[in-house]
């Protein structure tokens, strides 16, 4: 009995993470294509995501998908047996209703979540390790952290947070994102501050898309 209890307490104090990347939007910005399929050094660029993050320290890796979701679906067969794909009906009504997708499809045991973007394909593996580090090093009394980088005065991604703050992402009534959860929890908030751009570079019109491809040739 008491190997049992210890082994339990051991489990439910263990730190690990869910990791949510929101995959679900039209790609309104970008004009006829879904930025997200859009190819990328020999890869759609949600497929770098993909593969970056299940290269990362992250205990699950769910998937939130919407917008023309039998293409990137089968964009990312390939990792079928490794990522949790959870459909977004409500995807028009904003990135919030993507990240509460994930957070409801998240591991109940897990002790923090990654709140990542699908256009973010400069963000390496290396990155959300970093992110995650930074995270797991800085200590608050009652251990509810919250942890995001950023880069010259400007706030950037992903954004890694304790389950604590899990019913309040649900009940969050922003449409593009939780910041007013973060506001609310400034206290909380540890900046990882960055001199790499990459943690604010998304893809999401054809001006940064060229950029993305220019800098890579």
């Amino acid at each position: 009995m008491n190997v049992i209890i210890i082994d339990n307490f051991a489990r439910m104090n263990k730190f690990s993470v869910s990791a949510i990347l929101c995959a679900a939007g039209t790609s309104a910005r970008m004009g006829d294509q879904n930025k997200l399929l859009l190819p990328y050094s020999g890869k759609s660029i949600i497929n770098h995501c993909v593969t970056n993050l299940l290269a990362a320290e992250i205990d699950e890796l769910i998937v939130v998908l919407g917008h023309q979701f039998e293409e990137l679906n089968d964009d990312l067969q390939l990792f079928s047996d490794r990522i949790k794909i959870v459909k977004n009906d409500e995807y028009k009504s904003g990135q919030t209703s993507s990240i509460k997708c994930g957070v409801s499809a998240m591991h109940d045991d897990h002790t923090s979540f990654l709140i990542c973007l699908g256009d973010m394909p400069l963000i390496t593996t290396s990155h959300y390790d970093q992110i995650i580090g930074h995270f797991r090093s800085k200590k608050h009394p009652d251990g509810n952290m919250i942890a995001r980088p950023i880069f010259q005065g400007i706030p950037g991604h992903p954004v890694i947070m304790s389950t604590f703050y899990k019913q309040e992402i649900l009940d969050c009534k922003d449409r593009e994102g939780c910041r007013n959860v973060i506001k609310r929890n400034t206290e909380h908030l540890s900046l990882m501050r960055t001199t790499e751009k990459c943690y604010i570079q998304d893809t999401d019109t054809p001006k940064s898309y060229k950029s993305l491809i220019d800098n890579n040739l």
